[in-house]
């Protein structure tokens, strides 16, 4: 469709932060003007085709800042084990023998999403729990946070790992008091098992792929950052080819890839208006489930500060070296400590890059004091609010102390950082909607907290909604023409059942009814463009 005129509709105006009523303009896929349909009609061929949106507010197509989508999109289409919603180790258990009894005698039990702190027997799994299940296949889980595996004694046979095998920097392998591993893996120790595992053929990663970019649109999302490698760069740029990428996605490139970047002058920005490079995915320290946060005081109970990967000494030198590359810096970093290296490193380094803005990844544990300088060195703050629903009773946990450091969006925002929103999906949901709900209203699920977790730290509707559409276009790679509506921007638009800029209370009933991406439907729930 080369030309659309959109009626009916609250436009919101990024700039003027409110909406009103008018029609949008749509021209090869980018918007042409915004003002009221009599003008906007003038300007169209006779006969361009209208889509009337019944007054429903229009706001730019949401973006998630930090996905994995591989892991999303096997996830949703069944070649994962999905143990989200499991709630004790016998849930699992029976959960994997049931997931097993579809596989073949050599296929591997891989899988995800078990989070042992919401377990009745108050501890973390061990290899022997899995003996006499899975029908003696090898079993690979990663935990809820991402940053712990659990794995039989098969698996831990097959890659060698034993009581003489040692930790890797800047991961553990769990023991027994006799040295043995227990079957628990953490952080880089992963990479262990990561390199035996089966490959995924190519066909395969594509189909799920499209069914994960096909349940983003159902969501509004018309993009996203991805956190991935290789392994998932080669099967979206095949769709690319095939031209049935129909979903702005910014691929990171993993810490390790950095020399080949550097060589192959793949820097930040690199690509087109589906498929670009993003930044340099780098891991700080560990996560706050699996006590690897790199915390500056230790959680409570214990002597444990976390597992810091890069000091500042090696972040400085991976951002000049990121810098020569044409790359910025995408720093995972979860713990009050990370945050301070990863900032005095991008400060010894010179700050900003000139490719774009350096990012902190997560930034969930922020000290006061550091919040200033984050501003100061031009870095975005990409976070996920929909973890606060998840991560709060952990805080209380075991970080009593320091409530009022988590998650802090409001105290960002004030401070003048720019917010991505993303959902770190399939670690949680990839629904921008239950972000925006976390991120105003801070509850969880339960509607625990009425009047908000730590409530000073609330952001407003219109906040949450820039973060997952102008903010993620400026953590993209600079001044992309995405993230509003307004001439010369790409026609990437949502339409939302309920006009929450003017009643937050509505979040909760709010849906997308239509997503627009280049100016074409991919998803009409309320039969709008019919």
């Amino acid at each position: 469709m080369e030309t659309t005129l959109v009626t009916g509709a609250r436009v919101l105006d990024m700039r003027h932060q409110a909406a009103h009523p008018g029609a949008v303009a749509i021209a090869h896929g980018q918007i042409l003007a915004v003002g009221p349909a009599s003008r906007l009609k003038a300007i169209l061929p006779l006969g361009t085709p209208s889509i009337d949106l019944g007054g429903r507010l229009l706001v730019p197509g949401f973006v998630d800042g930090h996905v994995h989508l591989l892991g999303l999109a096997l996830r949703i289409v069944g070649d994962r084990l999905d143990l989200t919603d499991t709630a004790s180790l016998a849930e699992v258990l029976g959960a994997i023998d049931r997931y097993a009894d579809s596989l073949g005698p050599e296929e591997w039990v891989r899988g995800g999403g078990w989070d042992a702190n919401t377990w009745p027997e108050e501890r973390r799994p061990v290899a022997a729990d899995l003996e006499g299940h899975a029908g003696g296949r090898s079993v690979t889980l990663t935990s809820r946070c991402g940053h712990s595996m659990w794995v039989n004694d098969v698996v831990l046979r097959k890659v060698g790992v034993g009581a003489g095998t040692a930790d890797p920097p800047g991961g553990a392998i769990g023991r027994h008091d006799s040295g043995e591993p227990d079957g628990m893996l953490y952080e880089s120790a992963m990479d262990l098992v990561h390199e035996h595992r089966p490959e995924i053929p190519l066909g395969r990663r594509k189909e799920a792929l499209l069914a994960a970019i096909e349940h983003g649109h159902s969501l509004g999302l018309v993009g996203c950052h991805n956190c991935e490698g290789p392994e998932t760069l080669a099967p979206l740029l095949e769709l690319q080819r095939e031209d049935r990428l129909r979903f702005r996605v910014t691929h990171h490139i993993p810490e390790y890839l950095v020399d080949h970047a550097a060589e192959l002058a793949i820097g930040t920005g690199l690509g087109g208006p589906w498929l670009r490079i993003g930044s340099l995915k780098v891991f700080a320290d560990g996560s706050l489930g699996a006590r690897t946060a790199a915390m500056l005081e230790p959680y409570a109970g214990t002597t444990e500060t976390g597992i810091l990967e890069h000091e500042s000494k090696a972040i400085a030198e991976l951002a000049r070296k990121a810098e020569a590359a044409g790359l910025s810096l995408a720093v995972h970093a979860i713990g009050d400590r990370a945050v301070r290296e990863v900032l005095d490193g991008l400060e010894a380094a010179g700050g900003a890059p000139r490719a774009s803005l350096h990012r902190l990844e997560h930034a969930q544990h922020v000290h006061p004091a550091d919040l200033g300088r984050m501003a100061q060195l031009g870095v975005v703050a990409s976070v996920q609010p929909v973890h606060l629903c998840e991560d709060a009773a952990t805080v209380e946990q075991h970080l009593p102390g320091r409530v009022d450091q988590a998650f802090p969006f409001g105290s960002m925002a004030k401070a003048g950082i720019v917010l991505c929103f993303g959902s770190d999906a399939p670690v949680e949901s990839f629904d921008p909607l239950d972000g925006i709900r976390a991120a105003v209203l801070r509850r969880d699920r339960a509607g625990q907290w009425p009047e908000g977790w730590t409530p000073r730290e609330r952001v407003s509707v219109f906040q949450a909604i820039k973060a997952y559409t102008r903010g993620a276009a400026v953590a993209s790679g600079g001044a992309l023409p995405e993230g509003e509506i307004a001439p010369g921007y790409r026609a990437d638009l949502v339409a939302l059942s309920h006009d929450i800029l003017e009643d937050p209370d509505a979040l909760g009933d709010c849906r997308v009814d239509m997503t627009m991406v280049g100016g074409e439907i991919l998803h009409d729930a309320a039969g709008v463009g019919s």
